[in-house]
């Protein structure tokens, strides 16, 4: 495929792209109670990531609610120069344009590593997936940094590929890390991917060599990797270890400057050991049930898997009632009271159920996390005033895509793993996703496996292209059989 050819695809592709953004909007305005501006919509957690650079822009000072060192600022800093420049309208459009041109260039650089590994066909079909996919497309109007983390991490993938497949230039190295940096600017839990490289070089090095040369190499080019990193972090570092003579790389704590209580940290230390959410905007999880919201529904029920000779209905609903008095009128003898009264809760369902409760739950988590409608995140739904029929086939549609890729795409990426071992990153994405969140952080919010979803449709193109060689392959003996 020429130049010429596959600058028209990319093109095309930004354009279903940018179309997509625009009819998701319009629906979302719909559907949400979110403010929006243009087709740009403030999402939860946006004020966390902008709010800061507006403090900065006033009062010279970057800041959110109490953290001084919150949020990585880099969302903010593509955001501030058009904010100096422009309105907020404006500013914040114009980042949506380039969440959309990132989202593009991200799918194309995955279709062309289609195309390295499978040919042309490769090509066109990953690019066809991308184009009716709308998993990924549907965060390019929200201001969070999903587009850019995914992005470049996609990017990153594709030259990381050549780097294995090809002669492992220092160069080709370098390239890879800088994608891979620039991603953690965005999603800083992808630094964990450098212990995954870093492994890999030294398995490289020592089938070549002994145990201490290999040693020097792998830290020699580890530490090549990680260059663009430091470099593009240093800044925020070296400010941070200023204000708080402390080092800093990311932000001062996990909560990026949430004013979470001990009383709220001690009820989500509960919902989550005993494999519940706490996403209190899901009419389904616990967190609506121990904080509801007005003109909010909850429907959830307290599982009977979770009771137990220590751990009783009472008990649950008892401690429910002070935190609804605490969220009322906080004060400090309240929220002794609830982290008192949740913690015991905690460890009556670890005594109740000791093997469950450290092998079980990471398993129900994993389940919350995949298993879903696979097109929740469309602002679609029959009470919805802009509803019309065929919106119903969108969603059903994008269920399906879900799930075929939730199967058939993830058992690609395993015959990817075994077919091409240079394509490991590809099954490497949806693994850690799932043990990082889950299993670790024992969190389910479903936007954190958005990150893994291009890398299941490159292994939806695998089974597809397997699929068909199978049917080539059966025709053409039944044509023999017929002929002899």
């Amino acid at each position: 495929m020429t130049a010429g050819l596959k600058g028209i695809v990319f093109l095309t592709l930004l354009t279903v792209k940018a179309f997509s953004v625009i009819y998701l909007a319009y629906l979302g305005k719909c559907s949400s109670n979110a403010p929006f501006y243009g087709i740009a919509c403030m999402a939860g957690d946006t004020e966390s990531y902008l709010a800061p650079i507006e403090n900065y822009i006033e009062e010279g000072s970057y800041y959110y609610k109490t953290a001084k060192a919150g949020r990585m600022p880099y969302y903010g800093l593509i955001y501030f120069p058009f904010r100096v420049l422009f309105s907020k309208t404006i500013a914040l459009n114009i980042l949506v344009v380039l969440q959309i041109a990132v989202d593009a260039l991200a799918m194309y650089y995955l279709a062309l590593l289609c195309e390295k590994i499978f040919g042309k066909k490769g090509f066109v079909l990953f690019i066809l997936l991308a184009c009716v996919s709308l998993n990924v497309t549907s965060y390019d109007y929200y201001l969070i940094p999903e587009t850019f983390g995914i992005g470049f991490s996609c990017i990153f993938s594709y030259q990381y590929y050549i780097y294995l497949s090809s002669n492992r230039t220092k160069k080709q190295l370098l390239i890879a890390g800088t994608f891979l940096g620039l991603a953690v600017l965005f999603k800083p839990y992808l630094s964990l991917l450098y212990g995954i490289i870093v492994a890999e070089l030294f398995l490289y090095f020592i089938r070549k060599d002994n145990f201490v040369v290999s040693i020097k190499k792998t830290a020699a080019h580890g530490i090549l990797f990680v260059i663009p990193l430091l470099m593009l972090n240093l800044p925020w570092t070296v400010r941070n270890y200023i204000i708080f003579k402390q080092f800093i790389p990311f932000q001062q704590n996990i909560y990026a400057g949430y004013d979470y209580t001990n009383a709220n940290l001690s009820v989500r230390k509960f919902i989550q050991s005993i494999g519940e959410s706490f996403i209190f905007w899901d009419k389904y999880s616990a967190g609506c049930y121990f904080e509801p919201r007005e003109n909010l529904p909850c429907e959830y029920k307290i599982p009977q898997r979770i009771l137990g000779p220590n751990l009783t209905i009472e008990k649950i609903e008892k401690a429910r009632e002070v935190y609804l008095q605490y969220q009322k009128t906080p004060n400090d003898s309240l929220e002794r009271i609830v982290v008192q009264k949740f913690d015991e809760l905690t460890q009556m369902y670890k005594k109740d159920h000791p093997v469950f409760s450290t092998l079980g739950v990471p398993l129900m988590l994993i389940k919350k996390f995949l298993i879903h409608s696979g097109s929740y995140y469309l602002p679609i739904r029959k009470d919805f005033k802009c509803y019309k029929s065929y919106q119903f086939y969108l969603k059903i549609s994008q269920s399906l895509l879900y799930y075929l890729c939730l199967t058939f795409g993830w058992l690609g990426t395993i015959v990817l793993l075994y077919k091409h071992r240079e394509s490991f990153i590809i099954f490497t994405f949806p693994v850690f996703l799932c043990l990082l969140f889950p299993v670790f952080l024992r969190l389910t919010e479903y936007r954190y496996f958005h990150m893994a979803y291009p890398y299941l449709l490159v292994g939806l193109v695998q089974m597809f292209l397997l699929t068909v060689k199978f049917f080539e392959k059966e025709l053409n003996r039944g044509q023999r059989t017929n002929f002899a």
